[in-house]
């Protein structure tokens, strides 16, 4: 569940679906489809769309009509799976948490550019990523996970991608 910055809003996932759900009324006010949600739905900075991690791509869409205007592909070889995407301060970058799937490798963390989709700065992750939350200021990311099946937490600074810090759950 993810909730507008405004808190007027929150957005329920159920597998390949998403309900816009208004607090004030406590009613559902839209339905988006996204073809296979496999992470966090996450609210932009301005609170005018939504982005949904979906296999190797992230989807853009309109909170007004729930259309996508935007696809960012991550991998053209589907050897990595975004779990989890926050915007950072500004909306003009995107931080992506993903799990890798080959070799021995288990994540990767990404700044994204929305508006060329490239990728601008990456790091390995030794955790199999399954949330990410990102500071308001744009100073850390934080990403939850697990390695070695054991719930585990990773802190970054927001600007090189240098793990801060983090542990396994006792």
């Amino acid at each position: 569940m993810a909730v507008s910055l405004d808190g007027d809003e929150f957005i329920v996932e159920t597998g390949t679906h998403a309900d816009l759900w208004k607090f004030k009324t406590s009613q559902p006010v839209r339905g988006i489809d996204v073809e296979f949600l496999c992470g966090d739905v996450t609210y932009s900075t301005d609170g005018l769309h939504v982005i949904a991690p979906a296999s190797s791509e992230l989807s853009l869409r309109s909170c007004a009509t729930g259309e996508e205007t935007k696809r960012i592909v991550l991998a053209a070889n589907n050897k990595t799976a975004a779990k989890a995407v926050g915007f950072l301060p500004g909306g003009n970058e995107l931080a992506v948490a993903c799990q890798v799937c080959k070799g021995n490798q288990k994540g990767l963390l990404l700044v994204v550019n929305l508006s060329t989709g490239l990728v601008v700065r990456k790091s390995r992750m030794d955790i199999e990523p399954e949330h990410l939350r990102t500071d308001p200021a744009g100073k850390w990311l934080c990403v939850t996970g697990s390695r070695n099946n054991r719930g585990c937490v990773l802190f970054f600074d927001a600007v090189n991608l240098k793990q801060l810090g983090g542990g396994g759950a006792h």
